[in-house]
């Protein structure tokens, strides 16, 4: 089964007939995806942050994830995959969110290196290119403040060292940071993105090796997805000659932070962590399918 084949293979859960509870429940996804239209970047961050942490879901969806919760998240996972992810692509309750995430990334089997704080703060060939990065991290958001900087500088130097065939690239940034403004912890933040990158289910390290092969590899088997599902916006950007890369590379570069407002990016990343890294593919197709009208005309 190759890339594009996988791709099909996702449910969208954009376009499912679902009931009237589950569509209230989906509201808020679909008023983020209203609101990108045109959007290039992050806009009216601190009020994006407060909305995706005070999102609210009915009681008897809150209901549903204390139950999990409570039940185990990695069990529940495992004994009933196709509800969970139903319920993750309606949106995760903030208060659950970090504890889904590290279930899905099974942090259980993760082991810290011992040698964490002498690689946070040890200088590598990566540093100085780190440095650069952080100010420009969130910089609409006043609570990633200095202090929120400094964690960010020793996540990433941290990563460098652990994994120095990848070291640091831009993008990883933007990764590393909303994990710390979703946990406000550091090394588990750390933790988080060493299984992102480098776990097979992920691979996300493959966007940042030299030339980009991953990238290239995702790149091609978007177009051809765009191709087969919207062949008219797909004409559409040839006639204009847009090449792919010119909204993708951003996108999957930065697993869409810097792309669209942070409402909306909690919940594809939802959908990301929970499901894995190839359904960003479905994901960008159904982003292209709700911007098609305003890029047509």
């Amino acid at each position: 089964m190759d890339m594009v084949d996988e791709a099909r293979a996702f449910c969208d859960g954009f376009g499912e007939r679902r009931s009237a509870s589950e569509e209230r429940a989906a509201l808020p996804a679909a008023q983020a995806e209203q609101r990108c239209r045109g959007t290039s970047s992050i806009q009216h961050a601190e009020g994006a942050v407060r909305e995706a942490a005070e999102h609210e879901v009915s009681s008897s969806e809150l209901s549903k994830w204390s139950e999990m919760v409570e039940a185990g998240i990695s069990q529940y996972m495992r004994a009933h995959p196709d509800r969970f992810h139903r319920r993750v692509r309606r949106g995760i309750p903030p208060r659950f969110r970090w504890q889904v995430w590290k279930a899905a990334v099974r942090l259980e089997d993760f082991e810290m290196p011992k040698d964490y704080q002498s690689l946070s703060t040890r200088e590598n060939p990566w540093t100085t290119y780190i440095q650069i990065d952080i100010s420009r991290t969130f910089p609409e958001l006043k609570s990633f403040d200095v202090s929120q900087q400094q964690r960010l500088l020793r996540i990433l130097n941290a990563y460098a060292g652990h994994n120095p065939a990848i070291g640091y690239c831009q993008g990883m940034n933007y990764v590393a940071g909303l994990l710390l403004l979703v946990s406000d912890c550091e090394e588990e933040s750390f933790a988080v993105l060493v299984c992102l990158m480098d776990h097979p289910r992920f691979g996300l390290s493959g966007f940042y090796r030299e030339r980009l092969p991953l990238l290239r590899r995702y790149l091609r088997a978007c177009d051809k997805l765009v191709a087969e599902t919207v062949p008219e916006l797909r004409e559409h950007f040839i006639k204009e000659n847009v090449q792919p890369a010119v909204y993708l590379h951003q996108w999957f570069l930065t697993l869409f932070i810097n792309c669209f407002p942070l409402s909306m990016v909690m919940i594809i990343w939802d959908v990301i962590i929970c499901e894995g890294l190839p359904v960003i593919l479905r994901i960008a197709v159904s982003i292209l399918q709700v911007l098609k009208e305003s890029l047509l005309y």
